[in-house]
């Protein structure tokens, strides 16, 4: 299992993603999880 947190935030949350599901990362808008930091590619699986 794969666990990703925010961090910073007024509230933290915490997101467990298990292995079985696929879930894209990235600044793109069509991504799952989106970030907004210009270091970070637009789709990264």
């Amino acid at each position: 299992m794969w666990i990703l947190r925010t961090v910073g935030q007024p509230s933290e949350t915490t997101f467990r993603i298990l292995p079985s599901s696929i879930k894209t990362i990235g600044r793109a808008t069509g991504a799952d999880f989106i970030l907004d930091e210009a270091l970070i590619s637009r789709v990264h699986c």
